[in-house]
Protein backbone atom coordinates (compact mmCIF):
# COMPACT_ATOMS: atom_id res chain seq x y z
CA UNK A 1 0.00 0.00 0.00
CA UNK A 2 1.00 3.56 -0.90
CA UNK A 3 0.91 6.08 1.50
CA UNK A 4 1.42 9.53 0.65
CA UNK A 5 1.77 12.76 2.79
CA UNK A 6 -0.37 15.56 2.81
CA UNK A 7 1.11 18.90 3.33
CA UNK A 8 -0.05 21.13 6.07
CA UNK A 9 -1.04 23.71 3.37
CA UNK A 10 -3.66 21.46 1.74
CA UNK A 11 -6.31 21.74 4.51
CA UNK A 12 -5.91 25.75 4.00
CA UNK A 13 -6.25 25.56 0.29
CA UNK A 14 -9.33 23.21 0.34
CA UNK A 15 -10.63 25.31 3.15
CA UNK A 16 -10.61 28.50 0.80
CA UNK A 17 -11.54 26.90 -2.51
CA UNK A 18 -14.73 25.25 -0.43
CA UNK A 19 -15.72 28.90 1.19
CA UNK A 20 -14.91 30.31 -2.46
CA UNK A 21 -17.59 28.03 -4.08
CA UNK A 22 -19.77 28.66 -1.03
CA UNK A 23 -19.68 32.20 -1.42
CA UNK A 24 -19.78 32.10 -5.14
CA UNK A 25 -23.10 29.92 -5.15
CA UNK A 26 -24.74 32.44 -2.00
CA UNK A 27 -24.10 35.31 -4.90
CA UNK A 28 -25.75 33.43 -7.53
CA UNK A 29 -28.75 32.41 -5.04
CA UNK A 30 -29.13 36.00 -3.91
CA UNK A 31 -28.87 37.27 -8.14
CA UNK A 32 -31.88 34.59 -8.69
CA UNK A 33 -33.61 35.35 -6.14
CA UNK A 34 -33.72 39.22 -6.64
CA UNK A 35 -34.57 38.23 -10.25
CA UNK A 36 -37.15 36.05 -9.30
CA UNK A 37 -38.65 38.83 -7.00
CA UNK A 38 -38.55 41.42 -9.68
CA UNK A 39 -40.42 39.17 -12.04
CA UNK A 40 -42.88 38.34 -9.28
CA UNK A 41 -43.22 42.14 -8.61
CA UNK A 42 -43.54 43.48 -12.33
CA UNK A 43 -46.47 39.77 -12.34
CA UNK A 44 -47.97 41.70 -9.70
CA UNK A 45 -47.86 45.47 -11.28
CA UNK A 46 -49.81 43.89 -14.77
CA UNK A 47 -52.26 42.04 -12.60
CA UNK A 48 -52.90 45.14 -10.25
CA UNK A 49 -53.27 47.33 -13.55
CA UNK A 50 -55.53 44.57 -14.84
CA UNK A 51 -57.54 44.77 -12.02
CA UNK A 52 -57.72 48.40 -11.91
CA UNK A 53 -58.63 48.80 -15.73
CA UNK A 54 -61.45 46.01 -15.00
CA UNK A 55 -62.46 48.18 -12.32
CA UNK A 56 -62.62 51.60 -13.92
CA UNK A 57 -64.77 49.52 -16.98
CA UNK A 58 -66.91 48.07 -14.63
CA UNK A 59 -67.79 51.62 -13.13
CA UNK A 60 -68.37 53.13 -16.85
CA UNK A 61 -70.19 50.37 -17.40
CA UNK A 62 -72.21 51.25 -14.41
CA UNK A 63 -72.28 55.02 -15.30
CA UNK A 64 -73.09 54.34 -18.68
CA UNK A 65 -76.75 52.37 -18.13
CA UNK A 66 -79.85 53.38 -19.92
CA UNK A 67 -82.48 54.52 -18.06
CA UNK A 68 -84.28 50.86 -19.52
CA UNK A 69 -81.31 48.98 -18.30
CA UNK A 70 -81.41 50.34 -14.88
CA UNK A 71 -85.02 50.04 -14.59
CA UNK A 72 -84.75 46.29 -15.60
CA UNK A 73 -82.00 45.91 -13.38
CA UNK A 74 -84.35 46.92 -10.71
CA UNK A 75 -87.09 44.96 -11.40
CA UNK A 76 -85.22 42.05 -11.34
CA UNK A 77 -83.99 42.37 -8.53
CA UNK A 78 -87.30 43.32 -6.84
CA UNK A 79 -88.72 40.08 -8.63
CA UNK A 80 -85.69 37.97 -6.80
CA UNK A 81 -86.50 39.47 -3.26
CA UNK A 82 -90.16 38.76 -3.35
CA UNK A 83 -89.33 35.23 -4.25
CA UNK A 84 -86.41 35.13 -1.98
CA UNK A 85 -88.76 36.13 1.06
CA UNK A 86 -91.54 33.89 -0.40
CA UNK A 87 -89.00 31.24 0.04
CA UNK A 88 -88.10 32.29 3.09
CA UNK A 89 -91.74 32.31 4.36
CA UNK A 90 -91.78 28.78 3.23
CA UNK A 91 -88.92 27.64 4.69
CA UNK A 92 -89.85 28.89 8.31
CA UNK A 93 -93.09 27.89 7.72
CA UNK A 94 -92.05 24.23 7.41
CA UNK A 95 -89.07 24.52 10.23
CA UNK A 96 -91.83 25.34 12.88
CA UNK A 97 -94.65 22.20 13.75
CA UNK A 98 -97.63 24.39 12.79
CA UNK A 99 -100.52 23.06 14.24
CA UNK A 100 -103.06 21.07 11.18
CA UNK A 101 -105.65 24.26 11.38
CA UNK A 102 -101.85 26.76 10.84
CA UNK A 103 -101.33 25.12 7.65
CA UNK A 104 -104.35 24.53 6.44
CA UNK A 105 -104.78 28.71 6.51
CA UNK A 106 -101.42 28.79 4.84
CA UNK A 107 -102.03 26.30 1.99
CA UNK A 108 -105.81 28.50 1.50
CA UNK A 109 -104.29 31.91 1.11
CA UNK A 110 -101.12 30.29 -1.67
CA UNK A 111 -103.66 29.00 -3.21
CA UNK A 112 -106.48 31.74 -3.14
CA UNK A 113 -103.52 34.13 -3.79
CA UNK A 114 -101.66 32.31 -6.58
CA UNK A 115 -104.16 30.23 -7.98
CA UNK A 116 -107.48 32.70 -7.55
CA UNK A 117 -109.47 30.27 -5.64
CA UNK A 118 -112.42 31.04 -3.44
CA UNK A 119 -113.33 30.04 0.12
CA UNK A 120 -116.71 27.78 -1.23
CA UNK A 121 -113.90 25.54 -3.19
CA UNK A 122 -112.23 24.34 -0.08
CA UNK A 123 -115.58 23.07 1.60
CA UNK A 124 -115.17 19.30 1.99
CA UNK A 125 -111.49 19.45 1.89
CA UNK A 126 -109.40 17.53 3.92
CA UNK A 127 -106.26 19.07 4.75
CA UNK A 128 -104.52 16.29 2.74
CA UNK A 129 -106.27 16.99 -0.42
CA UNK A 130 -105.39 20.84 0.12
CA UNK A 131 -101.84 20.41 0.85
CA UNK A 132 -102.31 18.30 -2.72
CA UNK A 133 -103.83 20.86 -4.76
CA UNK A 134 -101.09 23.37 -2.86
CA UNK A 135 -97.87 21.30 -3.85
CA UNK A 136 -99.21 22.10 -7.29
CA UNK A 137 -99.48 25.69 -7.34
CA UNK A 138 -96.41 26.31 -5.07
CA UNK A 139 -94.39 23.98 -7.68
CA UNK A 140 -95.69 25.98 -10.21
CA UNK A 141 -94.92 29.19 -9.04
CA UNK A 142 -91.12 28.46 -8.34
CA UNK A 143 -90.47 26.96 -12.34
CA UNK A 144 -92.17 29.57 -13.36
CA UNK A 145 -90.73 32.10 -15.65
CA UNK A 146 -91.26 35.02 -16.55
CA UNK A 147 -91.58 35.86 -20.77
CA UNK A 148 -90.34 38.98 -20.08
CA UNK A 149 -86.78 37.68 -18.90
CA UNK A 150 -83.93 37.16 -19.88
CA UNK A 151 -83.83 33.51 -19.08
CA UNK A 152 -87.07 32.83 -20.74
CA UNK A 153 -85.59 34.80 -23.72
CA UNK A 154 -82.82 32.20 -23.98
CA UNK A 155 -84.78 29.36 -23.48
CA UNK A 156 -87.34 29.60 -25.98
CA UNK A 157 -84.25 30.50 -29.09
CA UNK A 158 -83.31 27.36 -30.43
CA UNK A 159 -80.18 26.32 -32.89
CA UNK A 160 -81.57 26.42 -36.76
CA UNK A 161 -80.20 27.54 -40.13
CA UNK A 162 -81.27 31.06 -40.73
CA UNK A 163 -81.49 31.39 -44.78
CA UNK A 164 -81.26 34.71 -45.58
CA UNK A 165 -84.49 34.93 -48.45
CA UNK A 166 -86.06 37.47 -49.07
CA UNK A 167 -89.75 38.13 -50.04
CA UNK A 168 -90.88 35.47 -52.56
CA UNK A 169 -93.67 38.87 -54.15
CA UNK A 170 -90.27 41.09 -53.87
CA UNK A 171 -88.34 38.77 -56.21
CA UNK A 172 -91.12 38.28 -58.25
CA UNK A 173 -91.71 41.59 -59.14
CA UNK A 174 -88.19 42.12 -59.48
CA UNK A 175 -87.85 39.46 -61.84
CA UNK A 176 -90.83 40.71 -63.89
CA UNK A 177 -89.08 44.23 -63.87
CA UNK A 178 -85.99 42.77 -65.49
CA UNK A 179 -87.76 40.48 -68.41
CA UNK A 180 -90.49 43.68 -69.28
CA UNK A 181 -88.47 45.52 -72.05
CA UNK A 182 -89.27 49.49 -71.12
CA UNK A 183 -91.59 51.70 -73.57
CA UNK A 184 -88.18 53.87 -74.20
CA UNK A 185 -85.89 51.19 -75.59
Amino acid sequence: MLHLAVPPWWGVIENQRLSEQVTRDSEIARIYAEEELKLMIEGLDRSNEVIAKHLSEYKQAEADLSVGEKIELISELVKYQHHLAEILKYQAQQSKRSSKKEQRVFYMSVLKSHAGWKIEHFRGMTLEQIKEKFTLVWKHMHDFVHMSSKEESEKVKRPRIKLDQGSSKRVKISQTLRSKPSKEQ
